[in-house]
């Protein structure tokens, strides 16, 4: 019920959301960025080049097997939220529209000018205090207020 509603309220149903089709990707040449070989694709929807992304494998980006892992599971979480989703009148990220796997290094042509290049790549530990939390904040019911705020609507 709450998927429904929320799929309404973002101007689409769930249904239509998922049955959205993906962009084409079609491969073309190799290229260096940043000291890291990737692959070029073509994000095209029907027969129009909605952008470019060179994509890296985890190897030719020096990532451990696990981070890669970690680093797919949340595209692969990001995709099915966009998708879910959609935002009335706004344009999304190309490559969430598009199921390539791998380690994005650089994208350009995207219609919200979202370009990107990875200009470095940290492969050591990260500090773990990056991911504590803050201690002013407060638990709440994240549904509960929502919920909460729908009703007073």
């Amino acid at each position: 019920m709450m998927e429904a509603q929320m799929g309404g309220m973002m101007g689409k149903s769930l249904a239509d959301a998922k049955s959205e089709e993906k962009l084409r990707t079609e491969k073309r040449r190799s290229k260096r960025v940043s000291g890291i070989n990737c692959r070029i694709y073509e994000l095209l929807d029907g027969q129009r080049k909605v952008a470019e992304i060179c994509m890296a494998t985890a190897g030719d980006a020096g990532i451990s097997a696990g981070d890669y892992a970690a680093l797919m599971a949340m595209m692969d979480f990001m995709r099915h939220m966009a998708r879910g989703m959609p935002m009335m009148g706004e344009s999304s990220d190309p490559l969430m529209a598009t199921d390539l796997k791998g380690v994005p290094m650089e994208m350009k042509g995207s219609e919200d000018e979202d370009d990107f290049t990875l200009t470095s790549l940290l492969r050591g530990k990260l500090d773990a205090g990056l991911f504590e939390v803050d201690k002013t904040f407060r638990k709440q019911d994240a549904v509960k207020q929502m919920m909460g705020e729908m009703m007073e609507e």
